[in-house]
């Protein structure tokens, strides 16, 4: 976010003898933040209100203005489009927000209404827009509406495309290396039912929550991620709000934070059920009963009644 405002400085001076090199580092630099933040599978190394509240945005408007400045159409390759997918996986609709779509909160994170489909519309409609049409549909999904600019921010208006047709996609029950499984039925109905299963990388503001569940049904947090569902205060003991979590051991015993290792190990999906399991490794010296190492394997066994109401 620091960094990247200079591409907007930049853009203004295309006469200043510097123009060229500005450009072309903050290209670099956008690129390279694109490059280690996002997984191959879209997955942020942030949770949602951490990659909302700078680098997405900042990220936003440098590819727009270094594409239009004729310095290449990152756009183009799967970074921006990949983390927006993503993001789009793990919203549910919640009646608190008028069943407009959110980011419910999971690991430090709080519940996030978003615009960022909207803005990102901007990004990749040149390159891609089956994506741009996706982004357009999310949009009005998730910011009923239809805003994209808050009133002590930016002014992103100009991203949306209202030209753009929009292309629906179904969402469902999808592995996402790096975060975990979305398990889900009944998209787009009132009677969608979803959970979220965390089981991937923990860094930075990632608080660890690996092995985590969101569940909803019908509109309704039925089990909350995380106590930034309710409350958005500060966390400062151990068994404060962001820590608010299913854990073996004692319920005030720290989990290893940064660690980055945990994966899902085995999934399947059907039209009746789905299935994924989750596997967490406690090192030796974590508890202090002397037992040695010990393992934590969450099964999720999600049915999906052809019968919803």
């Amino acid at each position: 976010g620091r960094a990247l405002v200079l591409t907007m400085f930049a853009a203004l001076l295309p006469d200043h003898p510097q123009y060229d090199y500005w450009m072309t580092q903050t290209r670099d630099w956008a690129e390279f933040r694109l490059a280690i933040n996002t997984a191959p599978s879209g997955a942020w190394f942030e949770p949602p209100t951490y990659q909302m509240y700078g680098p997405t945005r900042a990220l936003t408007i440098a590819q727009v203005l270094l594409r239009n400045g004729g310095f290449g159409d990152l756009g183009a390759k799967p970074y921006h489009s990949r983390t927006l997918e993503y993001n789009a996986h793990l919203t549910m609709p919640d009646v608190r927000y008028r069943g407009w779509r959110i980011l419910p909160g999971m690991g430090n994170s709080g519940n996030t209404l978003e615009a960022v489909w909207g803005m990102g519309m901007g990004v990749v409609e040149q390159a891609d827009r089956d994506a741009a049409g996706f982004f357009r549909f999310m949009h009005r999904h998730c910011s009923g509406n239809q805003r994209l600019t808050r009133s002590d921010g930016p002014d992103y208006s100009f991203f949306y495309l209202p030209d753009v047709p929009e292309r629906p996609r179904t969402l469902g029950t999808t592995y996402i290396p790096g975060y975990g499984v979305v398990f889900r039925a009944h998209f787009g109905s009132p009677l969608e039912t979803a959970m979220l299963f965390r089981c991937g990388y923990n860094k930075s503001h990632w608080d660890m929550d690996d092995l985590n569940v969101v569940l909803y049904g019908q509109g309704a947090p039925l089990s909350p991620g995380t106590g930034y569902q309710y409350y958005y205060g500060p966390a400062t003991q151990n068994d404060a709000v962001y820590h608010n979590r299913v854990k073996p051991g004692r319920l005030d015993t720290h989990e290893p934070f940064g660690r980055i290792e945990n994966t899902i190990q085995d999934y399947g999906f059907g039209p009746d059920a789905d299935y994924a399991v989750g596997r967490e490794y406690y090192p030796p010296k974590y508890f202090d009963d002397e037992q040695g190492e010990t393992q934590w394997r969450r099964h999720v066994l999600f049915l999906k009644s052809r019968k919803p109401e």
